[in-house]
């Protein structure tokens, strides 16, 4: 991403709190081109909001993370409460699969509480799309009539 104004990696803890980092960059993807620009101009970005638009693009973000594992979070846990038979390799890759599950498990509950009565126009939806390397974009689904 565009150095000094995206970021393209974050550190999230164990907590599931949401870096500033990650709604800004959420926010750049989803201004216009001419205001990205001007943000990169000024060498400057938005100030992060806990809003019910950054909470659709992060609970989008959890959902289609979640949705490249192959198991759920409870199928995991399972798996680790009888571990017998599994390789050494095998139980360290399910732990940690487990782990970033319960990440953004904590990170969904947090978005949840963000604020609802903002944004609450049905024609300004935004989606985010994620790829399958992890590359997320933000899609414009405004609906207009002409």
């Amino acid at each position: 991403m565009e150095e000094g104004i995206l970021e393209d990696a974050f550190d999230i803890e164990h907590a599931g709190t949401i870096p500033s980092e990650l709604l800004i960059t959420l926010q750049l993807l989803e201004v216009p081109r001419d205001t990205f620009l001007a943000y990169k101009a000024a060498e400057k970005t938005p100030k992060h909001k806990k809003d019910a638009t950054g909470k659709q693009l992060i609970l989008e973000l959890i959902k289609q993370r979640s949705a490249m594992y192959n198991t759920t979070l409870e199928e995991d846990e399972r798996i680790l409460s009888s571990p017998e038979g599994l390789s050494r390799r095998l139980l360290i890759a399910v732990k940690i699969r487990c782990g970033e599950k319960q990440i953004l498990r904590r990170m969904g509950q947090l978005a949840e509480r963000w604020g609802d009565d903002q944004d609450q126009n049905p024609n300004n939806k935004r989606k985010l799309e994620m790829s399958a390397n992890g590359t997320a974009s933000v899609k414009d689904k405004k609906t207009r009539t002409l």
